[in-house]
């Protein structure tokens, strides 16, 4: 393998730098991904746990923001957090909604199902409106917080 010059190595390294810093400064702090596989935005960690949550560390490994549904909204607050601003409430509120609306889909299509097999049509039939309705609501509150996100990633 060939050797790369010293002065050539501290120019693509100076570059990364410059990147990085360039795009700072429009907004998106470069995240990194780390061998336990979490991913590093900043000072700040973003962990999956068992239970399908994603908490936000800070570099003392102190949970700054816990129980996030959505790893998009996890990616959001993180690099909030790392380019020193403020939690984005907004954004935690729609990722709360859209775990209650979650919650609500799955023990409605539960209630139906379980309605139908016992021959109880009118009851099953109103849970499956309720589950439409919540199934939709699901998406909607998705769908706002992946709209925040891709403009996170789109460049400026």
């Amino acid at each position: 393998m060939k050797q790369i010059p010293d002065d050539i190595y501290q120019r693509v390294k100076q570059l990364g730098i410059n990147v990085k810093e360039q795009l700072k400064s429009q907004g998106i702090v470069v995240p990194s991904k780390n061998e336990d596989g979490t991913t590093r935005i900043g000072h700040y960690t973003i962990k999956k746990f068992k239970n399908g949550f994603y908490s936000i560390l800070n570099s003392k490994n102190e949970t700054v923001v816990e129980s996030i549904n959505l790893p998009q909204t996890a990616a959001i607050v993180a690099n909030r957090l790392a380019l020193g601003k403020n939690i984005d409430d907004d954004v935690l509120t729609v990722d709360r909604q859209y775990g209650h609306a979650l919650f609500e889909e799955e023990l409605h299509k539960t209630m139906a199902d379980r309605n139908l097999r016992s021959n109880n049509t009118d009851r099953a039939e109103i849970l499956y409106t309720k589950f439409y309705i919540s199934k939709h609501k699901k998406e909607q509150y998705k769908n706002t917080i992946v709209m925040g996100f891709n403009k996170l990633i789109r460049f400026r």
